[in-house]
């Protein structure tokens, strides 16, 4: 968490810890069309398995993924 800290300190107002949840405000670049087609070419993923792509990240992100988490 510091590294994170550290390198986006100059876009940081405010640092809250806890053990739970944390709520993330900003833009993220997917949302926009440009942001979104550079992600999916970036990693090789065709817009057919966009489905597939966004299923297994989410499997993942829930610890679903099996005993090394998916990755």
């Amino acid at each position: 968490m510091n590294e994170f800290i550290s390198r986006y300190s100059d876009q940081i107002s405010g640092v809250i810890t806890g053990f739970d949840r944390l709520v993330w405000r900003g833009n993220l670049a997917l949302n926009h069309e440009a942001g979104m087609k550079g992600y999916l070419w970036a990693n090789g993923i065709a817009w057919k398995d966009y489905a597939k792509h966004v299923e297994d990240i989410s499997q993942r992100q829930a610890g679903l993924g099996g005993i090394d988490g998916g990755v």
